[in-house]
């Protein structure tokens, strides 16, 4: 009966606790590519729904939660940055969830593909995605949304317009022997495991490829001096599906804002690859060059694939080099080298991964915010914005230097 008293009363304190606390909604991996737009996109609807309650005292009240980036860089964009490595669980406990009354999470981490070693994966995907809805489920976080991938179905097998529901759409762990794709299902199903209709609800997206960003994985698109290349129309090119990030990052909202209202939709994951239509890679790269004005170079498929085995050879040597047997933790005999290489990610393209997005889009009523050409026309916006940006800072730093000199030549002429 004590023990039962005690638990209580720390349950009532905790709660008092979290009720002074200030209101926060969270994008973990704020800064990244799909988590930039994710802020920007949240808190333009706080501050816009904020803003419609007027100017009187009820206003004042109603201002809404903080946008919050968890990341270790920082977002201009966020009302607050919390710097912090997501491994570090005791700081994330600390800093987010001591500091905040955390209402809703979205988790948009996407390590890059080409880097990370095996247990880099596992780590970050896995073991830190599964501690933090842990911490979220103690702390009553009310959405709990997920930034999943299409891995999870297997990035080595083909899908052809693959539905929830469908065997090739589930297959068992045990099947999944990419780190990336395993350790991006077992944070999956570790999530979609921990939703509560009366607490915690969690729902899991499966996306492609995104493209949008400066940071996106296609740097063949913006190669300089106005050239981007691609592989050439043939029917033989695997399809798959890559979708404009902000369409994903509105899509990721919608889903925060179905599950506080309605929890059925929650406990599963869906699939949303793709906006307006399914488009091939080679489409959106001449979309992106028409809009540019670029040169869009084309190989043969048959040549890509010398391209690609010539790659996977030369990207994998620097990785066979002999590297630290010293002073490695838990036993591991060397240091971790990069699981993927950059040619032995290319052999990804040569895999067909097409998936049907009615689920998704019945269910959320949310098919995209901008068609393929809308995009393109988007991306081409944004980048003349951050030349126009670039080339104006340099030109009033030229001006303030020229001045200053100039102004310092006048006064020792003066002395």
């Amino acid at each position: 009966a004590n023990s039962a008293f005690v638990l209580s009363t720390q349950w009532l304190r905790e709660s008092a606790m979290a009720d002074s606390l200030p209101l926060a909604v969270v994008v973990v991996g704020g800064a990244g590519c799909l988590g930039r737009p994710l802020v920007r996109r949240w808190a333009a609807k706080i501050h816009s729904a904020s803003n419609s309650h007027g100017n009187n005292e009820c206003a004042k009240m109603s201002k809404g939660p903080k946008v919050v980036s968890l990341d270790k860089r920082p977002n201009p964009e966020a009302d607050v940055n919390i710097l912090v490595d997501l491994l570090d669980t005791q700081a994330v406990e600390e800093q987010l969830f001591g500091s905040f009354n955390v209402q809703a999470m979205i988790v948009a981490v996407k390590p890059p593909l080409v880097g990370p070693s095996y247990q880099a994966f596992m780590e970050l995907n896995a073991a830190a995605v599964c501690e933090l809805v842990q911490s979220a489920e103690r702390h009553n976080v009310g959405q709990f949304v997920y930034a999943s991938s299409i891995a999870c179905s297997n990035h080595w097998a083909p899908h052809v317009n693959s539905k929830e529901n469908d065997p090739e759409a589930n297959p068992s762990l045990t099947e999944l022997h990419s780190a990336y794709d395993l350790s991006k299902a077992l944070a999956e199903r570790f999530v979609l495991k921990h939703h509560s209709e009366t607490g915690t609800r969690t729902a899991s997206i499966r996306m492609g490829g995104l493209y949008g960003e400066d940071d996106d994985p296609y740097w063949f698109r913006r190669i300089p001096l106005g050239i981007s290349f691609d592989v050439g129309g043939d029917p033989k090119v695997p399809l798959i599906d890559s979708n404009y990030v902000e369409n994903v990052a509105e899509a990721m909202l919608r889903v925060a804002d179905r599950l506080a209202s309605d929890a059925s939709v929650g406990g599963r994951f869906y699939y949303y690859t793709h906006g307006d239509r399914p488009a091939s890679q080679q489409e959106i790269s001449w979309q992106l060059a028409k809009q540019e004005g670029r040169w869009l170079l084309t190989i043969p498929w048959w040549l890509h694939g010398h391209v690609v085995s010539c790659m996977r050879v030369l990207t994998t040597l620097p990785l066979m080099l002999p590297h630290s047997p010293f002073h490695q933790p838990a036993g591991r005999a060397l240091s971790p080298t990069s699981y993927f290489s950059t040619g032995s990610m290319w052999g990804m393209a040569w895999v067909n991964q097409t998936f049907d997005n009615t689920l998704f889009k019945s269910t959320f009523g949310y098919s995209h915010t901008y068609t393929v050409e809308e995009a393109a026309e988007e991306i081409h916006k944004a980048a003349v914005q951050r030349k126009l940006a670039t080339s104006g800072t340099k030109w009033w730093h030229a001006f303030f230097c020229t001045f200053s000199l100039a102004f310092r030549g006048l006064r020792n002429k003066k002395d």
